[in-house]
């Protein structure tokens, strides 16, 4: 009896991870984690600072841009077809964008004066902002190059070259010097 009963107690060795049968290993060392190089970390933690960094942008944009209710709001007298939101990116020549926007608004769009021999080029990234808002930052790219006249009784805008402006030209003053 003592051999059948040891016979089944050797039998019964073979659970997994115990050294035996069932398709264990003989060693019993626990598998070990292989720990990240130095590269992975160092991409983790850019990854990680870079997040952060763009929370922090997301944030400050966030106050610096109002919602475009009330970018409306800071001209409230503004006809409602100029306070429709519109999105769109444009980098370019100032009056393709300006004549767009212009018959968006159901307006027309013309330019007074002399183009400058080089185009005034603006960068507009809009996102759900109102045609009057995006207007007024075409005319604050512009600077002192043009203006850009808003009249909405005759629902028209207008670029104004800075050659006309004030009846100003834009040839350079002659200078007076002494022969001798």
């Amino acid at each position: 009896m003592c051999l059948v009963l040891s016979l089944a107690l050797t039998g019964c060795s073979g659970f997994p991870g115990a050294g035996g049968g069932f398709g264990g290993s003989q060693d019993t060392k626990p598998q070990v984690v292989a720990e990240p190089d130095k590269t992975t970390i160092m991409i983790a933690d850019a990854a990680e600072r870079a997040t952060k960094a763009l929370e922090g942008l997301a944030s400050v944009e966030l106050v610096r841009t109002p919602s475009a209710a009330a970018a409306a709001s800071t001209i409230p007298n503004a006809p409602m077809e100029l306070q429709r939101p519109v999105t769109f990116s444009w980098a370019g020549p100032v009056e393709p964008v300006a004549a767009d926007i212009a018959s968006w608004a159901g307006y027309t769009f013309k330019t007074v004066g002399d183009q400058p021999p080089s185009p005034i080029i603006v960068t507009l990234d809009v996102y759900n902002q109102p045609m009057i808002e995006v207007l007024r930052d075409i005319g604050l790219q512009m600077g002192s190059r043009a203006d850009l006249k808003l009249d909405a009784n005759r629902r028209a805008v207008e670029i104004i070259y800075s050659s006309t402006v004030n009846g100003a030209t834009s040839e350079a003053p002659r200078r007076r010097g002494r022969r001798g």
